[in-house]
């Protein structure tokens, strides 16, 4: 329960501050009178006579005057602004995104910040999500100072930007998806874009396409697998670097035999060394984020159908809910446990039941309805009779196939 002074205070900040000044000008009026008393003793000691109008004039004390702060940003704040970061497990990515937030703020300020700079800084961009990354970026910054000594708490006063009205998601439908994906090839003959990223680049967008559509991964996740971490047998993919982050995390995830084939086909033609990422590009997997979103982009213009690699994680989420995955189930594949007690301790989330939930919803992941060999995965992946009312309820298959399956496998 707040007291009556603290709700005053809440109301109106600025009351502590011209409190305490009357509280100064009242003890300063209180000791001038004690010396106006004592004035006459200390002249008979010998003492020679005060000024009272000096002492007359201190009664009146002014407020005081506040001081913005200041925080002159250098490579030492930035050097440890990047060990706290490195030591909250981000990844290098965004560890590098953040140190060139603030070292892009400090230039455009001329290296100082002050809380009128940079409610300035903000002011000039009015789109609420790059308001709101720079107050995060802020905020993780004031505490890398706070490590070093230095008083920075202010800048956890600047407020993250309402956001604007959100509206549903739209995904494309399946016939929009099928004329994306024959975009990436008519692109490809677009004079200036063989000479710009090459023939390679283009095939990996597919596969890159393909494959986060099946398998709900984050581009990133998908660019950074290596070859160990992905089971060509199940078409299983365990981004294991994700795996040691906080604040992006991944479970496996399962490719559709659409996808596998394409990737096979690129490993042919261009066959990975042992160790090495799946899909080795010239510049690195950042570079390749930027060559998808350029290819991607000129496959949205090409086709009518506006796409994006963190789309087709919303598609796949999408879709598996239309075929009846549990909501839980999908987080899981999507790297996201949630809080509840059902799906955080009771819930079964071995790659053989993620992989069976995967098959189930595969034919809604497929763009050519290539689908014949999911009963067949299937017969192997099924051992438990229980799970007979919720596959013949989501795939339609007849009751003697799934209990001969059962058998075959006991």
């Amino acid at each position: 329960m707040l007291s009556e002074a603290e709700r005053r205070y809440l109301k109106d900040p600025g009351a502590f501050e011209r409190g305490y000044a009357r509280y100064l000008r009242h003890a300063i009026r209180v000791k001038v009178d004690a010396l106006k008393e004592e004035l006459p003793l200390l002249q008979l000691a010998g003492f020679l006579p005060m000024d009272l109008a000096v002492l007359g004039s201190a009664s009146r004390v002014e407020p005081p005057v506040l001081v913005d702060p200041v925080i002159t940003v250098g490579d030492r704040y930035l050097k440890a602004f990047e060990q706290l970061l490195l030591d909250r497990a981000m990844s290098s990515r965004k560890v590098h995104d953040y140190v060139r937030t603030v070292r892009f703020m400090a230039g455009e300020l001329d290296g100082v910040l002050t809380p009128a700079s940079i409610r300035a800084f903000l002011a000039a961009r009015p789109n609420p999500k790059t308001r709101n990354d720079y107050v995060c970026v802020l905020r993780r910054f004031a505490d890398a100072l706070r490590g070093l000594g230095v008083e920075a708490s202010w800048l956890y006063g600047f407020e993250f930007a309402v956001p604007r009205k959100v509206f549903p998601k739209t995904v494309p439908s399946m016939d929009g998806l099928r004329a994306f994906y024959e975009a990436l090839d008519r692109i490809w003959r677009i004079p200036g874009a063989r000479h710009r990223l090459g023939r390679r680049c283009f095939i990996v967008a597919r596969v890159v396409f393909l494959g986060l559509l099946s398998s709900g991964l984050r581009i990133g996740e998908f660019l950074g697998l290596r070859v160990q971490d992905v089971d060509f047998g199940m078409r299983m993919v365990v981004p294991e670097g994700r795996q040691s982050e906080t604040t992006k995390r991944s479970w496996c995830s399962f490719l559709s035999r659409e996808a596998m084939d394409v990737l096979q086909a690129y490993r042919e033609e261009y066959p990975p060394r042992p160790g090495m990422l799946v899909l080795p590009g010239t510049y690195g997997v950042d570079g390749m984020i930027s060559d998808m979103d350029n290819i991607f982009y000129r496959a949205s213009k090409a086709s009518g159908v506006k796409v994006t690699p963190h789309l087709l994680r919303s598609i796949f989420a999408d879709r598996l809910g239309k075929r009846g995955v549990p909501d839980r189930f999908i987080d899981a594949f999507c790297g996201r446990l949630p809080p509840e007690e059902l799906a955080r301790h009771y819930s079964d989330y071995r790659p053989e039941s993620l992989k069976v939930l995967h098959l189930i919803a595969e034919p809604y992941l497929t763009l050519y309805g290539r689908t014949d060999h999911i009963h067949e995965e299937l017969k192997a992946a099924v051992t438990n009779p229980d799970d007979l009312p919720y596959l013949l309820a989501r795939l339609g298959l007849s009751p003697d196939t799934i209990r001969a399956a059962i058998h075959q496998n006991r």
